[in-house]
């Protein structure tokens, strides 16, 4: 514990530095300036349960993402106030869980703490990011998802039920996840990761199954209530995560270029994770937690590149799980602190720290270069060519950088 003590000081710390930097240095979304806005839905939300509106009028999908404004409604205070330190507590108590799982999987805690600083320091990060767009539900998602890690680390299935009817309250990811977790515990259970036996019939409704099942159907029951108490308005025949996924399966069939967009904001979020990660300090243990965590990963990068179109923000929503899935396939003794710090210098432009993030109304031609999904292909393939170059340095000189300068 003293060693997480002393890695979680360091990152808070930094982590304080960049929030109050971020605060008073980014600018910081006026909602009303745009109603197409995604705050301008939870604003809605929030006034309905301060009293402040008789009816419920809250669009698809955001009528069921109501937990964060509920909570947020119970206090007199300015509603960005709220939102941010809902967000701070969130983003605080995220980085203790992910430490304290990185020891538990025997992670190297260097190169874990360079990571998370590395994400912080990041302009799409849980941070700098949230300091311009305050009002959202992102950050206690990932908080949720961090907590889901957790029980999957412990077995603790019995609890992924009121995990399930949490986290449909904050967003609408937990039927994928819990779906994703049961595929890897079928696929376990047929010993299909054994080469070395035929899948067979045995522990098929295994004791974790039977939690999943009944955390699937709690979910669903939960994620109904809320329907039906809170309907969007207006009501339309699309208003289902099944028939908005299909449309989005439909929209990047006619623009397949959509999909370079994704490239470039996952290699702009995870670059240095890979890059650090990978080679010969990446081995994928073909475990039953190295597996699910993999099925997770997989469930997360789906979720970014079918959620919707705001590919860097969704990428990063699912950093939790990835983060740790890399940890966990890591050989902790590949790197040298010299190593690790060289690598973390020389993708730091990734982060556009020195940069402040333009604002979306005002600057919105300026802030849509930093952006992918909104056209900015050449400017974000710069910086993919520069982790190219970074990747081959770091390739060649890799027994070096093993071993120490």
């Amino acid at each position: 514990m003293k060693a997480i003590a002393k890695h979680f000081f360091g990152l808070f710390l930094l982590f304080n530095i960049i929030f109050f930097y971020a605060r008073f240095t980014h600018p910081q979304i006026n909602y009303a300036d745009n109603p197409k806005f995604d705050g301008n839905k939870y604003l809605k939300s929030y006034h309905y349960f301060r009293g402040d509106s008789s009816k419920y009028e809250v669009r698809f999908p955001f009528h069921t993402r109501l937990y964060c404004n509920v909570l947020a409604s119970f206090f007199d205070a300015n509603v960005f106030t709220v939102y941010r330190v809902i967000n701070y507590v969130s983003c605080a108590i995220l980085l203790l869980l992910l430490l304290f799982l990185a020891q538990k999987i025997n992670a190297n805690l260097s190169l874990t703490s360079a990571l998370l600083a590395y994400i912080l320091l990041h302009w799409a990060g849980p941070v700098r990011y949230y300091a311009t767009d305050v009002i959202g539900v992102d950050l206690p998602c990932m908080l949720i998802l961090g907590v889901f890690l957790l029980i999957i680390y412990y077995q603790n299935y019995a609890l992924l039920w009121l995990w399930g009817i949490l986290c449909v309250g904050i967003k609408e990811i937990a039927f994928p996840y819990l779906a994703g977790l049961l595929l890897a515990e079928i696929i376990i259970a047929f010993k299909i990761l054994d080469s070395h036996q035929k899948p067979i019939f045995r522990n098929y409704l295994s004791k974790n199954m039977l939690w999943l099942i009944f955390a699937l159907i709690t979910t669903y029951l939960a994620t109904q209530i809320l329907n039906f108490y809170f309907p969007p308005f207006p009501i339309k025949w699309f208003n289902s995560s099944f028939i908005t996924l299909l449309l989005q399966i439909k929209i990047i069939i006619d623009k397949p270029l959509m999909a370079i967009s994704w490239i470039l904001g996952t290699c702009i979020i995870y670059s240095f994770m890979v890059y650090a990660v990978y080679l010969k300090a990446l081995h994928i243990n073909i475990n039953s937690l190295s597996f699910k965590y993999l099925i997770c990963s997989i469930v997360a990068f789906a979720l970014s590149f079918l959620g919707g179109s705001d590919y860097t923000r969704l990428v990063m929503m699912g950093f939790p799980v990835v983060f740790i899935f890399l940890l966990e396939n890591t050989n902790r003794n590949a790197f040298s602190s010299p190593a690790i710090f060289l690598v973390f210098i020389l993708l730091l432009p990734h982060t556009r720290i020195w940069e402040i993030i333009p604002h979306p109304v005002f600057e919105e031609r300026l802030c849509q270069k930093w952006y992918p999904e909104a056209g900015a292909i050449i400017e974000n393939t710069v910086f993919l060519l520069y982790s190219c170059f970074i990747f081959f340095v770091f390739k060649k000189n890799f027994s070096r950088l093993k071993n120490g300068f």
